[in-house]
């Protein structure tokens, strides 16, 4: 059985500057023996990392190329996915402090 815990990100960077959210998003990190999983739900967003750091590192990671996707409208994977999860990540964000 997997262990899990929560973590809570208020901010990320990415190179629009640092992006704040309106409050907290919960991460929920499920621990293997192998690796751990962060995982974001209001989103959709999984990150898989070899400790708990670079799990939520990469999460962080995963939303600034989603966030400048959006603020740059291009959507090139798949847009129709990239852009409702980017909505749902526009409405969570309070504010970008350059």
């Amino acid at each position: 059985m997997q262990e899990v815990k929560y973590h809570h990100i208020s901010s990320f960077a990415s190179n629009e500057g640092r992006v704040s959210f309106r409050k907290p998003i919960t991460i929920e990190l499920a621990f293997s023996s192998d690796y751990v999983v962060a995982h974001c739900t209001p989103l959709g967003i999984k990150a898989k990392g070899p400790n708990a750091e670079e799990a939520i590192n990469q999460l962080e990671c995963d939303l600034a190329v989603m966030y400048e996707g959006v603020v740059t409208q291009s959507f090139t994977n798949n847009p129709k996915r990239v852009r409702s999860k980017g909505e749902k990540l526009f409405a969570m964000i309070g504010s970008v402090d350059f």
